[in-house]
C-alpha cells in the first residue's frame, strides 16, 4: 500500500447549514432535488420526470436540476461513462464506433460490444464468480451499498481489488490489494461540465499530497503498459485530451470546438454548443416549441404492502461520503 492522506475530520464546517440543500425550490425558475428523487422503490427512473411534470404543470420556466455530489456528474455522462464512447456515441451502435475507431486510427473490434455493468450488477456477478477482478474509483460501496455484511463478503471473494482513492481510510481499502493514492481537485488540472452545460478549467495550485497522482497520470501509466500494437495514442496533458474532446464533439450536440483552455479561463466558463467561430457558448439550449418541455403521463405504482422504511447511510454524497460525513458539524441522522 503506498502512502496516501486519511479522512479523520478533513474539514470544518462554521455552518450547518451550508450542507443542508437536500430538496431546494425556487418559486420563479426551476426545482432543484436530491439524487435519491431519481428512483422510486422499483429502481426505475421516473421520479424525476414526475418532478419535471409538475414544474411544468405550475408554469415554471425551467427544468428540474438534479443536485448530485460530484462537480463533473455531467461530464461524464457526455464523455462516456452513460454510454460508452465519447459525445454521447454508444457502444452498441456501429456507426458510432467505426467513427471512434479511424479517429484513433484503431480497428473496431478493440471496443467491446456493448457497455459494462452498473454498479448494482457489478456486485452480484461477483457473488456468482462472474467478477474476479475490480478496479474502484472514487467509490466506497461499504458505505454508499446497502447490506454492509453482504458487500463485504462480495469484497472477500474478489482475487484482486484495487482501490484507487484520495483517502487511504475509505472503508472499502480494507479489502484492496492495491491501493492507488489519488489527488484531489486543487491538485491536479482539467475541466469539467456542470450541470447547466457550462464547461470549467481546474488549474493545479499546489502538489499533490504524499505520494498521490492525478487520475490521469494513473490512468496514462497504465496505459502504456498495454500491450498491444493497435491500441491508440494517449496524449501526454490533459489540454492535449481536452483538443481531441473537441475534434469528437465537432457538430453535434455538445459542440465544444470553439473552446479552450485560455478561452474558458477567460471567460471563467463556456457554455456548450460553442462551436467553431463563437463568440460565446449558447445561453439556452432549448429555446423553440419542437424542443419544449412536455408533461409525459406516467402509470401509476402503487406500493405493495408491507411498506418497510430504508435507512440512508447518515448525512452522505451521492456514493462515497469520503470526506463530508466526518464533519463536526454534519448531523448522525439515519432516516
Amino acid at each position: 500500500m503506498l502512502f496516501g492522506r486519511k479522512k479523520k475530520n478533513p474539514i470544518k464546517l462554521a455552518d450547518k447549514g451550508a450542507v443542508d440543500w437536500t430538496y431546494t425550490t425556487c418559486g420563479y425558475c426551476s426545482t432543484g432535488c436530491s439524487i435519491e428523487v431519481g428512483l422510486n422503490a422499483d429502481g426505475k427512473a421516473v421520479s424525476a420526470r414526475g418532478v419535471g411534470d409538475a414544474d411544468v404543470n405550475r408554469g415554471k420556466l425551467c427544468i428540474s436540476l438534479s443536485i448530485t455530489g460530484q462537480c463533473n456528474a455531467m461530464g461524464t455522462r457526455e464523455w462516456s461513462s452513460c454510454s460508452g464512447l465519447p459525445a454521447y456515441r454508444t457502444l452498441e451502435k456501429e456507426q458510432d464506433r467505426r467513427e471512434i475507431a479511424e479517429y484513433w486510427g484503431i480497428d473496431a473490434d478493440f471496443f467491446p460490444d456493448k457497455r459494462g455493468l452498473f454498479m448494482t450488477d457489478i456486485l452480484p456477478a461477483i457473488e456468482t464468480g462472474q467478477i474476479k477482478g475490480l478496479w474502484l474509483i472514487a467509490t466506497n460501496p461499504m458505505t454508499s451499498m446497502p447490506n454492509t455484511a453482504r458487500i463485504r463478503k462480495t469484497l472477500e471473494k474478489l482475487e484482486f481489488l484495487v482501490v484507487q482513492d484520495a483517502y487511504a481510510d475509505v472503508e472499502t481499502n480494507e479489502y484492496s490489494h492495491v491501493f492507488l493514492p489519488a489527488a484531489v481537485w486543487a491538485e491536479k488540472e482539467g475541466v469539467f461540465t456542470n450541470t447547466e452545460r457550462r464547461v470549467n478549467l481546474i488549474r493545479n495550485v499546489i502538489e499533490p499530497f504524499g505520494e498521490s497522482k492525478p487520475n490521469f497520470w494513473i490512468f496514462n501509466s497504465l496505459a502504456k503498459r498495454i500491450e498491444r500494437e493497435r491500441k491508440p495514442n494517449f496524449p501526454e496533458t490533459t489540454e492535449q485530451v481536452f483538443e481531441e474532446m473537441k475534434e469528437l464533439s465537432r457538430g453535434r450536440m455538445l459542440d465544444i470546438s470553439g473552446m479552450s483552455y485560455d478561452r474558458i479561463e477567460h471567460k471563467r466558463g463556456l457554455q456548450w454548443p460553442c462551436r467553431d467561430g463563437d463568440e460565446d457558448g449558447e445561453q439556452r439550449l432549448y429555446s423553440t416549441a419542437s424542443t419544449l418541455m412536455r408533461i409525459i403521463a406516467l402509470p401509476a405504482t402503487p406500493a405493495k404492502p408491507p411498506v418497510r422504511k430504508r435507512t440512508i447511510h447518515r448525512h452522505t454524497w451521492h456514493s462515497v461520503r469520503s470526506v463530508t460525513w466526518r464533519g463536526a458539524a454534519i448531523p448522525r441522522l439515519n432516516v
